[in-house]
């Protein structure tokens, strides 16, 4: 498949060909929107969705033992310095359950 992707941008036939990694996430010196989970593209097949929603269940499943052991011990959050580094400004829930995933 990728010698395929790789032939037809020799030929010009494919304009650029990149990964998911090098495309949203190596900084490049261009200005891209914020990254999030959401905003990733993603098909029906693909790796990347399954993924994410199983680090979702695992969040979920953290989230849940926390509260039953929330007795006497601080519940570990995302810090606002966490969340300024990952371009996130919006504190609620799903903003940070967000940007877990992505540091996930």
């Amino acid at each position: 498949y990728l010698s395929m992707l790789r032939k037809a941008t020799r030929e010009d036939i494919v304009v650029d060909l990149t990964n998911l990694y090098d495309h949203f996430f190596v900084t490049t010196g261009e200005c891209k929107a914020k990254v999030t989970a959401a905003r990733l593209p993603y098909f029906d097949g693909d790796y990347w969705p399954g993924a994410a929603e199983d680090m979702i269940n695992q969040l979920r499943q953290e989230e849940d033992g926390k509260k039953q052991q929330k007795k006497g011990k601080t519940k570990k959050t995302i810090t606002k310095r966490a969340l300024k580094a990952a371009a996130q400004t919006d504190l609620s829930s799903n903003a940070s359950k967000d940007a877990l995933l992505m540091q996930k």
